[in-house]
């Protein structure tokens, strides 16, 4: 499924600039359901290759947010605040 995401800072240009979802207001579930109805269930419909794509991109993007990738950058840098 694609990404769906409120517009905070950093969120818009990780989901966007990645063709993986989109961004919505902050809090606005309302928003983010109609956005998820709209526009994936009917490309899902309309292009099912298309929607597939996206997922795909998505996924590979979920894939940098793993705990274990995650805490190696915590620690690689807080090795680095050490260091100085």
């Amino acid at each position: 499924m694609p990404v769906g995401a409120f517009y905070i800072p950093g969120a818009p240009k990780d989901v966007l600039t990645r063709d993986a979802g989109s961004v919505v207001k902050p809090f606005d579930v309302k928003a983010m359901v109609e956005e998820a109805l709209k526009y994936y269930y009917e490309m899902w419909r309309r292009d099912p290759k298309e929607f597939i794509r996206i997922s795909d991109n998505c996924r590979r993007y979920a894939l940098n947010f793993d705990w274990g990738i995650i805490a190696k950058h915590v620690d690689k840098m807080f090795q680095a605040i050490k260091k100085d």
